[in-house]
Order: structure tokens, then sequence, then C-alpha cells
């Protein structure tokens, strides 16, 4: 049996019944249909030929990223070219510790190139593989037999982000932003006030550990605004449980950081916020004097980070109007920077002089562009009430959602295996759930985002990842798997 996958669920599909050729001697052809049972008996299925083509597409189960259980279940099976619409497609659902389910009622779509079956009810939310195989082509040749994944309901998917969750510890203050986001995620989920607490007692640590310049240490001895606007990101959603005290700590320790940002700037009296909308760096080995360098030309990812995502959020709090200008001319540099397929650069000047190194732009760090640029664009969108300049990011916008689309990887991810980019690729999730949920529904959104997911729900198939011991993998996953289960917890607004 020819199989795609070897994962969590499966459901086999064969052909119950296909027109026998003409030419019965080649092996890959039809052979005159087995017959059928009904009931829980299980179904004869065809021999199986390595010689038989792949023929599916994708499954598609309706609207939803991930189908609930408490409804009946719906699989359509789109095909790549058209088949004999006189064959029939069947097949098994196998779930760890549950019956086997045979599928065998279901038809063809009028397109020959796509079948429905009959819907399928399951009380538990489950994962398991379906099998597929055994209709046949226009000119009689039986389909392979395939083997896809599949998710039914979040409770595996809980799970998996229960699992993540212990790999949190951490000095590094961007990861620390992730983690802790996602267990604030978590209350909202479940509502278990141990989640909340571990939150509050993180966010105490970490407005104690401001810097008297009001910067933060990363957690590597240097000050990055790009790396402290996604711990910074935290006190924005903690904000609607905060006490009256830790509100007013919050609101201190955001406009010291803002300030160290536009007044103090860097070591010559320079604000780290240009006039092109672009931020620089901050500073390299600020615990020694001596060493102690700003770099403050223009940076992608302290753009996205803290240019059009903490800006928007102090905006949204303040409603000062400087840092809402800040924010959008953040999310127009950004976009400025994009090839016509939809690709944003990645430009460190003060690391890449006159930007010379090509490689570097396009081809070494691409995802980590494309999740912490989606980061500041879904904080600005969502903190910026403003009709004209969400109309405009979601136009400028689009190409570069075709590209995330159009550059999946086979097996559900992003970037080149097992790299450094493909540690931070995760978010891309995040920036295409927002897109789909609040922009555009596109089905294509949705298949990509269930192909993640099964493949994050894998542990064998996503060992490559190394999660158990990749905390920026495992920071960024959790809080993709986090935005699946609960749409929008990463950012949203609270206070209207």
């Amino acid at each position: 049996m020819i199989k795609k996958y070897f994962p969590l669920m499966v459901i086999t599909l064969i052909a119950a019944s296909c027109a026998a050729p003409a030419d019965n001697s080649a092996n890959h052809r039809a052979l005159p249909p087995k017959p059928t049972s009904a009931g829980n008996r299980e179904i004869d299925l065809p021999e199986e030929n390595i010689n038989a083509p792949i023929c599916i597409d994708y499954l598609d189960y309706g609207d939803e990223i991930v189908p609930p259980a408490d409804k009946p279940l719906t699989i359509s099976v789109f095909f790549r070219a058209r088949m004999d619409i006189n064959s029939r497609l069947l097949g098994k659902v196998t779930i760890p510790h549950a019956p086997t389910i045979w599928l065998r009622e279901g038809k063809w779509e009028s397109n020959k190139s796509v079948w429905q079956f009959a819907p399928i009810t399951r009380p538990a939310e489950w994962v398991g593989k379906i099998e597929l195989g055994g209709a046949c082509l226009n000119d009689g040749t039986v389909m392979a037999t395939e083997t896809l994944p599949i998710c039914v309901g979040k409770g595996p998917i809980l799970d998996r982000v229960k699992e993540l969750m212990e790999f949190r510890t951490t000095d590094t203050i961007f990861i620390q932003g992730y983690n802790y986001r996602s267990i604030l995620g978590l209350y909202e989920l479940t509502g278990q006030q141990e989640y909340l607490d571990l939150v509050r007692k993180w966010l105490d640590q970490f407005l104690s550990a401001q810097l008297p310049s009001g910067a933060w240490d990363t957690g590597y001895k240097h000050i990055f605004w790009a790396d402290t606007g996604s711990a910074l990101a935290t006190l924005f959603n903690f904000y609607k449980y905060a006490t009256a005290q830790e509100k007013e700590r919050i609101d201190a320790a955001l406009k010291k950081y803002v300030d160290a940002i536009l007044i103090t700037g860097d070591s010559e009296g320079k604000p780290f916020v240009h006039e092109d909308g672009s931020l620089g760096i901050g500073f390299t080995d600020h615990q020694d004097k001596e060493k102690q360098k700003s770099l403050n030309k223009p940076y992608t990812i302290a753009t996205g980070l803290t240019g059009a995502q903490i800006f928007a959020g102090m905006y949204y709090l303040t409603g000062n109007q400087q840092y809402k200008k800040i924010s959008v001319k953040a999310c127009d540099w950004l976009l400025d920077t994009m090839l016509p397929n939809g690709q944003i650069a990645d430009y460190v000047d003060d690391w890449n002089p006159g930007r010379k190194d090509t490689n570097w732009i396009w081809h070494r760090w691409p995802y980590d562009v494309a999740t912490y640029a989606g980061e500041g664009f879904i904080a600005a969108w969502t903190y910026i009430d403003d009709a004209d300049f969400r109309e405009h990011l979601h136009q400028r916008l689009a190409e570069h959602i075709e590209w995330l689309l159009y550059t999946q990887n086979y097996d559900g991810s992003w970037a080149r295996k097992a790299s450094s980019d493909q540690k931070r690729s995760h978010g891309v999730v995040n920036l295409l759930l927002w897109y789909h949920r609040h922009i555009k529904k596109d089905p294509r959104i949705v298949r990509a985002v269930q192909r993640y997911c099964l493949l994050a729900l894998d542990k064998q198939r996503c060992q490559y990842m190394n999660l158990s011991r990749e905390r920026i993998s495992s920071s960024l996953m959790l809080r993709a798997l986090v935005d699946i289960i609960e749409p929008g917890f990463d950012c949203r607004r609270w206070k209207d």
C-alpha cells in the first residue's frame, strides 16, 4: 500500500466498483468490483499496486480549521484529475483505541473530481488516519491507496499545547513573551486560575527587571527593540486582568520604554524611530560601557515588533496620535520593502552595510521576517480602529499572503527544514489565521493551517524540529496552536 504519511489517524478509501477495461493484462488497471458488505463488516480491498498513480489533491472538512467533534463530519475528497463516476470510493477511519469506521456511502460531484462521503458522527475528539484509494481515473486506471492524517475536535491540540508548555523556562525575554501570552490564552480557554497566576508572577518579575534607561536586557547582554517588543505585547494582553496597582506599573513601564526610544535615543541622542518609519536595532553589550555600542540604522524586525506592534498598543491604551502615526508608518515601511512576489525584505543595515549581501536580505530569514512583520501587522490592524488604514493594510498584504500560501512545504511547515529560519516560522500561522478571520475567508488558508496543525500533532513527522530542546520553536508553535483553538487570543481589543 502506497502511503503519503504515517501519522495519527487514518481513513482508507477503496473502489467498490470500477468498470473493467478492455485490456485486463495491464496490472495497474481496475479489476472487476468485489461485492461489499454493510454494517460493521470489513470492506474487501482491491489488490495493491506500486505503479498506481497518486490522485488525491486534498481533503476538505468544511469551513472550520478544526472540525468540531459535536457535529457530523463530512469528508470531501478532491482529486487532481477527473475520475470515472461509475467507480466508487470507500474507506475506513482508524482511530487509536476505537472501533474502525467503514465509509461506504458517498457520491461524485458534477465536476467528476470531487467525492463527498455521507456524514459520519464521532462523539469524542480524536486524531487518526484516513486511507483513501481504489477509485478509477477516466481510463480505468485504479488510483493508489493514500494515507492522510485528520484531527477532529480541539482536545488533541490542547494536549499538545500542554506538552510544549513544559519547555518554557528561559532567560530570553522574547521567548518569555510568547510563552506567557500563550499561557494567558490558556487561561481564557480553560478558566483555570493557575494559568493567570503564572502570568501575574512573570509580570511582576519582568517589570522589576526594567533597566533605569527604560529598556530591558534581552537575556544575552544586549538591548534589542525587536526582542523587547515580543515580550511587551504580553502586557497589553494582561492589562484587562490587572489590578489598579498593576496597571499603574504597566503604564509607567511602557511610557519609560517608548521614551527611551523616542527621547533618549542612541549614543548621539538621535531617536530610534526614523522619519521613513523604520526603527534601529538598539544597543550591544550594554552592561560594558567600554564595549557598548548603539546600532540605529533600519532594522526590519524591530520595525515590526516595536514600531508597528508596541506603538499601536500604546495608541490603544493612551489615544496618543503620535503613537498611531509611528505604527502606521512602520507598517508602510515594511510593505515598501516587499518584492512583487509578496516576500518582505530582511534589512539589517548596521550588519549588512549598503545592503550588499542580497542572500541575507532574501534567503537567510524569509519566514522569520514573515513571522515578526506579521505580528506587527496584526497588532496595528487590531489596535488602530481606522477604516482607511485597515483597508490600505488589507490591500497591500494580499500579495504577501499569496506568497505564504504558495511557498508552504509539503509537510505543512514553512522554511528550509531544521534551519534557524524555520525555528521562527511558526508565526506565519498566526498571520494567516488573522487574515482568514478578519480580512478575507479563504479555504486555502484553512487547508494550509490544517496541514501545519497535523504536522505539529505528529511527533514523529515533526521530530526534525527538535521541539524538546529548541525553545524558540516550541514557544512560537505554542503561540500558533493556542491561536487555532482560542481565536485571536494573542492580540485583541478588550476595552471597547
